[in-house]
């Protein structure tokens, strides 16, 4: 005794009806899940001081900015692109740990020594 097709298809019309409630709330609100740009990497930032420096010494460096505390998306975003470029390539040697906060969306995280 499944759900038909139909039914199947209203349920999920109001489920994204009530998400796109819930998401318009939070930013008529202020709440912090607000939509920001992914992190990234781009061509020219390849020349860049954060790329020539090696990863050990940019974990180091981490350590002395921010010691194991959990930090923002906008943290990370308003230090400056060195910052940017750092969290980018440690992320994607899997030196970054990251977490969704369920109250309120936003990403925080914390380097991997």
């Amino acid at each position: 005794m499944g759900i038909s097709d139909d039914a199947y298809a209203e349920q999920l019309d109001k489920l994204r009806a009530e998400v796109r409630q819930i998401h318009a709330t939070n930013v008529s609100s202020g709440s912090s899940a607000k939509a920001s740009p992914p992190l990234k990497m781009k061509n020219d930032d390849l020349d860049r001081e954060a790329c020539k420096v090696s990863i050990s010494t940019l974990v180091d460096m981490w350590v002395l900015r921010w010691q194991d505390k959990w930090v923002t998306e906008d943290e990370i975003r308003d230090a400056d692109d060195f910052w940017r470029i750092a969290f980018v390539r440690l992320e994607n040697v899997n030196k970054i740990e990251k977490h969704t906060l369920g109250d309120s969306y936003d990403k925080v995280y914390r380097i991997i020594e």
